[in-house]
């Protein structure tokens, strides 16, 4: 039987399409139910479309655009629809780049400006980014299907990354030009068929999109050069000639929206991000806590703060589920026994050899490797400023964060096929069967009995 119309094969493509719809529903089901305005920096995005789709683009993003003490009104009201004459004044996210923007606008003007409607857009992307997870990991581990098919369903089923793609922000766009991007990288160390324009013209587009896809202008040409060096060392000119059709393109791509922004904020604020710092006046530092609270409980809130809004922590951050349990089991906890049999199956891994496999590259590993440092150290750095240790600022690294924990859940599961009682049992596909099935669970009770509820206006 050939490799095509194998029962493996086979019964991969079934799981990887029951995981998109069982994606494409749960999503669906926060965008639709997720009380208007109940997700972080909602109403800033969507008036970001709104002024694209009405005058054209690009807004500028102006002092008045941050309001702290209408935001916090806001917010405690549960955005009850008394307060929102003003709501259209909330801009203060005018600085971000404009393609998610600029593609959302026709959704915008078609639906007559419906929440719901972009916010399923968002939804569409976020399956990009699921399919291409998928097709990332199965390019590292070409033999082992159930780990790309496990890594994709965490991605897919994160509650705060549900709760946040199913939303109207540029996140679900940048995550899907990372995960393309992360996976044609890939496909060109494996030594697969990948130009190097396409690659610069997706670097490109990861410019005009969101700084947190900035982190590939380090991943791609590490990349590159990697992979020249291993293979053609002493060819100078043609590594040269590689890192200019690399570069070139993008920088061309990305110039267009810098350039702009030089011209109407000034030298060196290509990116609008002083204009921002300046605007968003009230933003608690992370100097004043630190001297309300002290270096020790910071660091502790921080760590705490940003394991359970990396899990679940709804709304505007106010709704974390310390005290909400699922049959007697609280979701923390549940998550963090997940996190710990992922990371100590890394360490297991060791003593279980897989026969048969295609074993990544060093170069495919330091990518990845890299890739995940570059997202926790963006999240430090944004830390040293801003108190704002959301979860959700690591979510451009998911694709090696989850890898290397489906990695591990893996490597627990073929410990389990070598015990003589448990082994006919543990199907290699019950892994990831059991991941959907559960987290899937999880994401429709937290939405019916956590989000909606608790995120209403009353």
């Amino acid at each position: 039987m050939s490799e095509k119309t194998s029962p493996t094969m086979t019964m991969e493509r079934i799981l990887l399409v029951a995981l998109a719809a069982t994606y494409l529903f749960v999503a669906a089901a926060f965008a639709i139910q997720t009380p208007y305005w109940q997700a972080p920096d909602e109403p800033a995005h969507y008036n970001y479309v709104a002024q694209v789709a009405e005058k054209g683009c690009c807004p500028i993003i102006e002092m008045g655009d941050w309001d702290l003490s209408f935001l916090s009104e806001l917010t405690s009201s549960r955005f009850h629809p008394d307060k929102l004459d003003a709501l259209p004044q909330v801009q203060y996210e005018d600085h971000q780049p404009p393609l998610y923007y600029l593609l959302a606008a026709p959704i915008y003007q078609l639906s007559d400006g419906n929440l719901i409607a972009v916010r399923l857009f968002s939804v569409a992307l976020g399956l990009v980014t699921v399919l291409c997870a998928y097709a990332a990991m199965k390019t590292v581990f070409p033999a082992r299907p159930y780990i790309a098919l496990a890594g994709a369903a965490f991605i897919a089923l994160l509650p705060q990354h549900v709760h946040t793609i199913a939303s109207v922000n540029n996140d679900a766009l940048a995550e899907a030009v990372v995960a393309l991007t992360l996976w044609q990288t890939l496909r060109y160390l494996r030594g697969q068929h990948v130009p190097l324009w396409a690659l610069s013209v997706l670097l490109g587009i990861g410019f005009i999109t969101k700084t947190t896809a900035y982190y590939l202008a380090i991943i791609v040409p590490l990349a590159v050069i990697l992979y020249r060096w291993q293979n053609d060392k002493r060819d100078w000119r043609g590594f040269l000639r590689a890192l200019a059709l690399l570069l070139i393109p993008a920088l061309f791509i990305g110039a267009v929206w810098w350039l702009r922004n030089i011209s109407v904020y000034g030298m060196p604020d290509f990116l609008g991000l002083r204009r921002h710092d300046a605007v968003v006046i009230g933003q608690l530092r992370t100097a004043d806590y630190i001297s309300q609270v002290g270096l020790g409980t910071y660091i502790s809130e921080v760590i705490r703060t940003a394991l359970h809004s990396f899990i679940g922590q709804f709304g505007w951050m106010a709704l974390p589920l310390d005290d909400v349990r699922i049959v007697g089991i609280g979701i923390y906890p549940f998550f963090y026994a997940l996190f710990g049999l992922g990371i100590s199956g890394l360490i297991l891994a060791r003593f279980i050899p897989q026969q048969g496999d295609t074993a990544p590259s060093r170069s495919m590993i330091w990518v990845l490797g890299i890739m995940a440092l570059l997202s926790f150290l963006a999240f430090g750095y944004y830390n040293t400023e801003f108190f704002q240790p959301q979860g959700r600022y690591l979510f451009p690294g998911l694709i090696p964060i989850g890898l290397g924990l489906s990695y591990g859940w893996g490597a627990w599961w073929r410990f389990l096929q070598r015990l003589p009682v448990i082994g006919r049992y543990a199907q290699n596909y019950l892994l990831p069967v059991g991941l959907i099935a559960i987290l899937a669970f999880v994401d429709m009770w937290s939405l019916v009995n956590v989000i909606v509820p608790n995120l209403s206006y009353s």
